[in-house]
């Protein structure tokens, strides 16, 4: 009995089938178990990711709509800068279309922190929507920048100086008396007038100062260089060209010994004319005569290119006025207006788009105004002889003359403009830019 039981036991002990069973259930239950762990973290981690691309994608949508706001806010301010600049009692606007939503334009006689700007500068605010479909705001920025508008200048007899600041003419302090026949500006802080016996007058920004010329030759007119606005050059009596290098003025051989009245430069080419129809190129180096087809006195020289000119001058005959052109070359082009007159100065807003003026005639001033084809007499009641005329791409012009006149034209129409003097005003400049661009002062974003 006993080895029965032993024999059983053993077996009972050696059997496998009594053994396996309670564990493989145990197992199958673990199996399970861990499935619907991992189902449920599959779960959490599908709807984690759901919100997050979904959260992702807002976010993303959002930030379009920023920047698209942003970019129309951008729009706002040029459209505001624009307005101010070409009428300085510009109110702003509303709500104005622009791409994908609108902006709406306010502008300030203070800075950012609330004080009291000068009125050649202006706070422009612009808030610039983005608009979904519907019209419903999907995004709004806000940006302003302080801009300022480069001062205008006129030059004349006894040492006037008059600057305009965008509402009127007032008078700066040349520190000479002698007439100051011409002015030009390459930034707002680099002027130069030149005039009687040399003198030469320098703008720093702040004031005037002496600067010497080293000739005693009367200066006619000076200009610089756009590309290197240091490099300038002083024409005048005898043939005097005076280079200023960024230093000092130094002597530049003009090889002539006429008068030279205008001069101007519109790349590292400038070009000068003067007494008896002459002309002279200056190639970057030096200058030589160029033919100009007449030996008429010319008076005043533009150029839209570096070989794209027009000057004008001295009266040829009844109904015919000196103009001479330059593409190729230069060739005499006489004008048939109704007057008799010297022309005295010539600007242009572009290639296609030049004004000239000249004496008083018949109770009218002398302007004729170039379409790219033909020029054409332009009457306005007047009694004064207009001396020299300034445009800017922007579409404005200021021309100046005897008894302190000035007219600013906008928009093709010409408007006078009280001076404040009295004085015989030689010559006009617009600075590049001052209309068809304005000095950024300082920009910023206002974050909700």
């Amino acid at each position: 009995m006993s080895s029965v039981i032993r024999t059983m036991k053993t077996s009972l002990a050696c059997s496998p089938a009594h053994f396996s069973a309670r564990p493989r259930h145990r197992q199958t239950g673990s199996l399970l178990i861990a499935a619907v762990v991992l189902i449920a973290i599959i779960g959490v981690l599908a709807a984690t990711l759901s919100v997050l691309v979904g959260g992702s994608s807002h976010a993303a949508l959002a930030h379009l709509r920023g920047a698209q706001a942003l970019f129309i806010g951008e729009a706002g301010l040029e459209k505001g800068a624009r307005g101010w600049i070409q009428n300085a009692a510009y109110p702003g606007e509303s709500n104005t279309a622009f791409g994908t939503g609108d902006f709406t334009i306010s502008v300030f006689n203070t800075d950012f922190s609330g004080a009291a700007l000068p009125t050649n500068q202006k706070r422009i605010r612009s808030v610039g929507v983005a608009r979904a479909s519907g019209g419903v705001v999907a995004g709004s920025r806000t940006v302003e920048t302080l801009i300022q508008r480069p001062a205008v200048w006129t030059a004349g007899n006894s040492g006037v100086i008059l600057q305009w600041n965008g509402a009127t003419w007032a008078a700066s302090a040349s520190g000479t008396a002698s007439n100051l026949v011409g002015i030009f500006c390459s930034s707002v802080t680099n002027c130069w007038a030149v005039g009687a016996s040399g003198t030469i007058r320098r703008w720093n920004g702040t004031s005037w100062a002496a600067s010497v010329s080293g000739t005693g030759n009367t200066l006619n007119e000076v200009g610089c260089q756009p590309v290197a606005p240091f490099n300038c050059f002083a024409v005048g009596n005898s043939g005097t060209i005076r280079r200023w290098d960024g230093t000092s003025w130094a002597a530049s051989a003009s090889g002539t010994g006429n008068d030279l009245l205008g001069v101007h430069c519109p790349t590292t080419i400038c070009y000068a004319v003067g007494q008896a129809g002459t002309i002279l190129r200056y190639n970057g180096a030096a200058w030589a005569v160029e033919a100009s087809g007449t030996t008429r006195d010319l008076r005043d020289v533009y150029c839209t290119s570096a070989t794209a000119c027009w000057a004008v001058g001295q009266r040829t005959a009844p109904n015919l006025l000196t103009f001479v052109q330059r593409t190729a070359a230069w060739a005499a082009a006489l004008v048939v207006a109704p007057v008799y007159v010297h022309m005295n100065g010539v600007s242009c807003l572009s290639a296609s788009d030049c004004w000239a003026v000249g004496a008083v005639s018949g109770g009218n001033y002398t302007m004729l105004h170039w379409n790219g084809a033909s020029w054409s007499y332009q009457p306005l009641a007047g009694t004064v002889n207009l001396l020299s005329v300034s445009c800017d791409s922007g579409g404005t012009c200021w021309t100046v003359g005897n008894s302190g006149r000035t007219l600013r034209m906008s928009v093709s129409t010409w408007t006078p403009v009280a001076s404040g003097v009295a004085t015989n005003l030689l010559d006009v400049h617009i600075p590049l830019g001052a209309y068809g661009g304005t000095r950024i002062v300082a920009w910023q974003e206002l974050m909700p």
